[in-house]
């Protein structure tokens, strides 16, 4: 059987979590005062938080910092909840403030999760099809000026290296 443990809290989750495995960092000290730093995923995240698995142990109510890894965004979080496992512990935490950009890159709502390499594959796949133009068409000046930038800098003398002899 697992052991559960709830910090004491009122408000009810507002918003629906979506499951995502997304790579966070995870900083924070353990009971005894020593510091630890842990690479994690997440397993799901909402607006206000998320869930993931950790072997560090940690205690509701205690604070820890968590990293995106995503965006590089780091927000000082409190852990929720703790529930043991064999491998580590499920932990949930929240933010002070439902914080969804925390999550930037992500769209987060309505049990959609878009990354935004679904946004680049989609415009580019629009971009294939013609559906879409570019909203100003590149000067022809900027082509051919590429190509005298390339000839100067691909001389041949400025790759001679002088020989050991001199």
């Amino acid at each position: 059987m697992t052991e559960t443990s709830t910090a004491e809290h009122t408000d009810r989750r507002a918003t629906s979590r979506i499951d995502a495995h997304l790579p966070l960092f995870i900083y924070g000290s353990l009971l005894g005062g020593d510091p630890f730093y842990e690479e994690t995923f997440t397993i799901s995240i909402d607006g206000t938080g998320g869930l993931i698995l950790m072997a560090s142990s940690v205690q509701p109510g205690q604070r820890i910092m968590v990293t995106n890894q995503g965006n590089d965004q780091t927000q000082e979080c409190v852990v929720v909840s703790v529930a043991a496992q064999p491998a580590g512990s499920y932990v949930t935490f929240k933010f002070p403030t439902p914080m969804p950009q925390f999550w930037h890159g992500l769209e987060i709502g309505k049990g959609t999760l878009r990354s935004w390499i679904e946004y680049f594959i989609e415009a580019v796949i629009l971009q294939i099809r013609d559906d879409r133009t570019p909203e100003t068409p590149v000067p022809d000046k900027f082509y051919k000026r590429g190509s005298q930038e390339k000839t100067q800098l691909h001389r041949p003398e400025l790759f001679l290296l002088p020989s050991p002899r001199e």
